[in-house]
């Protein structure tokens, strides 16, 4: 039996809302139990609670729920990105079976052979652009439209999710139709201090849901961070009880009513693979409508083989899952031991980023952060936000300010 018939089911199962757009049919299905499944899926599509459970209470009667399960289980790979893939292949299947209906036809009836391979090349062709695959030029056109138009009267022109840094939001755009962002920086730069402020601006101050998928920091140690930058207190303090006063504790109290009721997700990940990682952010699109992730950080991801071909994988999958679902997804990533070689503050570039030149081809967007001073007390350089790579706009730099007693990056 097709593997691409039952993979594509239990993404349905997962998510029926995606069969309206799929392009499949009842009869592109061989088994029969798979076409019932199928036609309660789609009776169920529309109904925001439908889900693996009503649609195998709906058909106990029919097909066997341990079928079901096991082909939820067996075949869910976590990777919904792929299900143009598994509907080409049924697709491609059921034409295979048409051919050779065809030539039984052809050889066994009086038919005129011209009509019956004109039928057969319609429906295979018809059966073909059901798919959603295919988009007149009017349907882009519309949403083009609608961008620009969106990005005529936006104050600064940025259109989509932001970071809510000026400067860094206008030079890559926002992200209005699904991007891919990598931060990258040695140790002690201050990534995770830079994604604490992009979740702080969205989620804490700007009521914008944003998820982060830590696979290295615990959820306490976050929200403590998020609960000190708000209370602006330092966090050696905080550590040790030095300078941590009662003043510092009761304004870190004020910062929780701010925090509780903030849309934001903390989700612990250590020794995720890539598909509890693809999982995840899926679940929290579809049931929390998150669209901004963070994920710390790439090469922290589990997985079979070496970091290289974890992490080249990782990159390709967060690529189609983000232009999927059009999510925005904001990746933290080290860089290689070259790229500190003797101690010396150079300034990375997108080639210093470990493990994978997938990452570099994969990105939207790719900027790092550069303190000289974490080097060099006498340098006068200051701090920088570099853009390495914008598919959609300018690279460059950006006058930045890091303060490491409240973990905090402003730009100047």
């Amino acid at each position: 039996m097709s593997v691409s018939e039952k993979s594509a089911l239990a993404i349905f199962l997962a998510e029926p809302s995606l069969v309206d757009g799929s392009g499949l049919i009842t009869n592109h299905f061989m088994s029969k139990n798979n076409r019932l499944i199928f036609d309660e899926i789609k009776k169920q599509s529309n109904d925001k609670n439908a889900d693996l459970t009503t649609i195998s209470s709906a058909l106990q009667k029919t097909v066997d729920c341990i079928y079901i399960g096991e082909m939820y289980s067996d075949y869910y790979m976590n990777t919904s990105f792929a299900l143009n893939t598994h509907v080409k292949q049924i697709i491609h299947d059921y034409s295979v079976q048409k051919v050779k209906y065809i030539g039984t036809r052809l050889l066994s009836s009086d038919e005129d052979p011209l009509t019956v391979l004109t039928e057969a090349a319609e429906e295979i062709q018809n059966c073909s652009l059901t798919n959603d695959l295919f988009r007149s030029n009017r349907s882009i056109m519309s949403g083009t439209m609608k961008t620009l138009e969106a990005r005529l009267t936006s104050p600064d022109g940025v259109v989509g999710d932001r970071m809510h840094f000026k400067k860094l939001d206008r030079l890559f755009g926002g992200g209005h139709d699904g991007r891919l962002w990598v931060m990258g920086g040695r140790p002690g730069q201050g990534k995770s201090a830079m994604a604490g402020n992009i979740v702080e601006n969205r989620s804490i101050k700007n009521n914008e849901p944003c998820c982060v998928l830590s696979l290295e920091m615990g959820a306490e140690t976050w929200m403590e961070r998020f609960m000190m930058s708000i209370a602006n207190v330092s966090p050696e303090g905080a550590g040790n009880g030095y300078g941590f006063t009662e003043d510092d504790f009761a304004r870190m109290m004020q910062a929780t009513e701010k925090i509780i009721d903030a849309p934001l997700f903390i989700i612990e990940c250590g020794g995720s693979t890539i598909d509890d990682i693809c999982t995840t952010i899926r679940l929290m699109h579809k049931k929390h409508k998150v669209n901004f992730f963070i994920i710390d950080y790439l090469q922290q991801i589990s997985g079979k083989g070496e970091e290289y071909e974890i992490v080249t994988t990782a990159s390709k999958r967060l690529a189609a899952l983000k232009q999927a679902f059009k999510l925005n997804i904001l990746a933290l990533a080290q860089l290689n031991r070259q790229s500190e070689s003797g101690g010396k503050a150079r300034k990375p570039t997108a080639s210093d980023l470990r493990s994978s030149g997938q990452i570099e081809q994969d990105a939207d967007g790719i900027f790092f952060l550069h303190r000289p001073k974490f080097y060099d007390k006498n340098s006068d350089e200051s701090d920088v936000i570099s853009i390495a790579k914008n598919r959609h706009g300018q690279t460059g730099d950006i006058e930045a300010k890091f303060t490491g007693k409240t973990f905090k990056w402003e730009e100047v």
